[in-house]
């Protein structure tokens, strides 16, 4: 996962999507669990 698409693409997808919606992030189930999954992949790096 970390090697087909990177971290890195990951987290500019993630801020992407917060800039380009209308929805509440913080209050978003979808958000808080690509959060989460962010989380994880930083964890699964070190």
């Amino acid at each position: 996962m970390l090697e087909a698409g990177g971290l890195d693409s990951h987290k500019n997808l993630y801020e992407y999507s917060k800039a380009a919606t209308d929805v509440d992030v913080n209050k978003s189930q979808l958000f808080q669990d690509y959060r989460k999954f962010l989380e994880i992949l930083e964890q699964l790096k070190a």
